[in-house]
């Protein structure tokens, strides 16, 4: 029996592609699984083959998030002790404490850490003492057995100009893809019919500071009821929620957040999604978002943000079809819009393969 450990500080719930693993890695045989994480707002995401151990409550006030982290810290290295993993797989710079010590005292075979964003030098050196210090312990700990791993070529590329000592062969790409089942059940289901008003979807994080929200909004405003544009999100800045529900329009609708796991049932309702970043920072720039496959997989037509250069990169390198960049500070778009399924099929193959999968498959 193989013994894996996920540790992953920020709650599962905000982040499908660490669910995705664990749903996967719990049908492998001869696995026993054990992750480590904290409580969310909502804990629904559970998995009945998988042991899941929520510790802190990751809290905007700044007393109660430094005791979630001593929580965390304390009681997560005490289940790694408890469940001795062979192989750890850790999510970014706040879950590796407890890796740190546990690894300091123990052998694995490996320890795996993927990264959901990239950090960049000039956001470290702006942050708390306490992100520097687990910085720090980062690079200790890369000198171990540790494969790397990002979502895409580009932030690797970053990455690894930050930290030349990593040995590039540990190094993996593993990009954030939904499961592979949403294409077939989003083929299945979706209904072809005669477009008359064009439906816009976006999901996920909405702020005003660092998206093309306000612009997007005013944009189908003033085009005399041929769009209508929803936002589902659990995420959402107190400004861009007072400005969405001060829009008085049946062409603008703001929702929650939705089952991750039912989203597809969402999304074949839709014609077109979003992806509104303004590219603030290289986390954003350098990134295809997981709503960007997402919304591919379910047979969107996608509009990306011109700011995006890996999305940007991922559309021409695989050839897909339906996916536009657009300048949402000065919206122009052409008109190309139909209700026709999007099938981008060699890229919808691919969505199968998950790299880190096979990287704990090969013990």
């Amino acid at each position: 029996m193989h013994r894996i450990s996920i540790v992953h500080y920020q709650p599962l719930e905000g982040y499908p592609p660490v669910m995705n693993i664990i749903n996967d890695l719990s049908e492998l045989e001869n696995n026993k699984l054990f992750v480590i994480t904290t409580n969310g707002v909502n804990n629904w995401f559970s998995n009945k083959n998988t042991f899941i151990k929520r510790i802190a409550f990751n809290s905007h006030s700044s007393i109660k998030r430094y005791f979630g982290f001593i929580q965390f810290n304390l009681i997560g290295t005490y289940f790694l002790f408890k469940s001795k993993p062979q192989t750890i797989l850790t999510y970014e710079t706040y879950s590796l404490f407890p890796v740190f010590v546990y690894s300091t005292f123990c052998k694995t075979e490996k320890i795996i850490i993927h990264y959901h964003e990239y950090i960049s030098p000039e956001e470290i050196a702006t942050s708390s003492l306490y992100f520097k210090f687990l910085c720090y312990l980062e690079k200790k700990i890369y000198n171990r057995n540790v494969f790397v791993s990002h979502t895409n070529q580009e932030r690797m590329d970053l990455f690894l100009n930050q930290h030349p000592t990593i040995n590039k062969t540990n190094t993996i790409i593993s990009p954030n893809y939904p499961p592979s089942n949403w294409y077939k059940y989003a083929r299945e289901n979706r209904i072809e019919k005669k477009i008359d008003i064009i439906k816009l979807v976006h999901v996920g994080a909405l702020s005003l500071e660092s998206m093309y929200v306000k612009e997007i909004v005013e944009w189908v405003l003033n085009q005399n009821g041929k769009y209508i544009l929803h936002f589902y999100t659990d995420n959402i800045e107190p400004e861009t929620k007072k400005y969405l529900e001060s829009i008085k329009s049946e062409s603008i609708n703001l929702f929650g957040s939705i089952n991750y796991f039912d989203l597809p049932k969402i999304l074949i309702n839709y014609d077109i999604g979003l992806t509104i970043y303004k590219g603030h920072i290289p986390n954003h720039i350098y990134s295809v978002p997981n709503k960007v496959y997402e919304y591919l997989a379910c047979g969107l037509q996608v509009w990306y943000s011109d700011k995006l250069i890996s999305t940007k990169k991922f559309v021409e390198t695989e050839k897909i079809e339906g996916c536009y960049e657009v300048d949402f500070s000065k919206i122009n778009i052409e008109e190309n819009i139909n209700n026709s399924w999007n099938d981008n099929i060699d890229f919808l193959k691919s969505i199968k393969t998950n790299e880190i999968i096979k990287l704990i498959k090969m013990n």
